[in-house]
């Protein structure tokens, strides 16, 4: 007899989730996608790079996250004299 007043417990709960529209399928297609698992982050420095792909990235950290290599600085830093 308790196991058929769980069940129908389960049931009633069930069907009043149902009522007001919460649901496993309703609840993961509301959700907003998830962020990548391992976000590049950089700092927002200005020190432009031009990589093979003939891209300019704003820096060496946003070459690398789209993975470009062998990238060079695409203006030469000013040489300081003694």
């Amino acid at each position: 007899m308790r196991k058929l007043v769980q069940v129908g417990k389960v049931a009633v709960v069930a069907g009043l989730l149902a009522a007001v529209g919460v649901g496993v399928s309703t609840a993961s297609a509301a959700r907003p996608p998830r962020p990548p698992v391992n976000p590049c982050l950089c700092i927002d420095v200005y020190m432009p790079v031009l990589c093979p792909n003939g891209v300019v990235y704003s820096n060496s950290c946003y070459a690398g996250c789209a993975g470009q290599t062998n990238c060079v600085p695409l203006y030469d830093p000013p040489v300081e004299e003694l």
